[in-house]
């Protein structure tokens, strides 16, 4: 997680060397968003136009860069590593928690970002909303807000008597040291102390 992504592809010399002459490319994660809708209706399978609008926010902030979508919800195994491949981040988008960090289990995307995120090149992991939530130790967090519907994701228990590292629980990616909890707000105050 970094609290300025794009300046990355301008300062980091190894992301820039292995890239040469061509764009950075960010695999784009859409699953949160495209996968279940977080009021439980119908959720919006076409993520084009979110797709073409961070495309725009990178180019506003003078970054050209290509992105590739990776739905990690259709994706597993090899299949999964080869669409990721050559990617120097991943952007994981928001949308439902639940739905997102069960397709990661699924899929294994927790182990192909790993390997990324220790390769030389190191490959950036960045979240919105969702995405951020299931980088911390627990995805439990999510429950907070009550947006989404964890029925959509039946492979996950939400018993809060479970342990936050238990595999059958919301056990994060751990890819910090802490739960994250993006959407704050003076409600939530108490809840964090």
């Amino acid at each position: 997680l970094m609290a300025e992504f794009t300046s990355h592809f301008r300062e980091n010399p190894i992301a820039s060397e292995r890239r040469g002459a061509r764009l950075p490319r960010i695999a784009y994660i859409p699953t949160a968003f495209v996968g279940a809708a977080p009021d439980g209706g119908t959720p919006p399978k076409d993520f084009t136009p979110r797709a073409k609008a961070l495309l725009q926010q990178f180019k506003v902030a003078g970054m050209d860069v290509e992105l590739e979508a990776v739905d990690v919800g259709a994706l597993e195994g090899r299949t999964l590593l080869d669409a990721l491949g050559g990617a120097e981040a991943v952007y994981v988008d928001g949308g439902n928690t639940f739905w997102l960090l069960q397709a990661m289990r699924r899929s294994g995307f927790e182990d192909a970002i790993r390997a990324g995120l220790a390769s030389e090149s190191g490959m950036l992991y960045v979240g919105q909303s969702a995405g951020s939530i299931v980088a911390g130790v627990t995805a439990r967090t999510a429950m907070w807000k009550g947006w989404d519907d964890p029925s959509v994701a039946p492979d996950l228990d939400t018993d809060p008597a479970l342990a936050p590292d238990d595999p059958a629980g919301l056990r994060g990616l751990n890819l910090v040291p802490f739960s994250v909890f993006p959407h704050y707000a003076h409600k939530w105050e108490q809840v964090y102390r």
